[in-house]
């Protein structure tokens, strides 16, 4: 083997670490900025006109849901820490 031969072998290996270390340098920055999309992305709000009678939280499935006249008009999921109960 001569020594350009090595030269290029160890270049070609060189290229492809830097080639991977950049894709997994990038996949957890698109995760990130995926969730921080996805967390401020505004929900549909409420229609209007409607009159909210009854709103009922479910602490263990973390959820506040919304209803009028007896029929579900919205669930929203909440946040209440590690250890909610009810």
């Amino acid at each position: 083997m001569s020594f350009n031969n090595f030269n290029s072998t160890i270049e070609s290996k060189k290229n492809k670490f830097n080639f991977i270390m950049k894709k997994l340098f990038l996949i957890p920055i698109v995760i990130i900025v995926a969730l921080i999309i996805y967390y401020y992305y505004p929900s549909t709000p409420l229609p209007k006109g409607v009159d909210i009678d009854q709103i009922v939280v479910h602490k263990s499935e973390r959820k506040l849901m919304v209803y009028s006249k007896g029929n579900l008009i919205k669930t929203y999921r909440i946040a209440l820490g590690f250890h909610p109960t009810g």
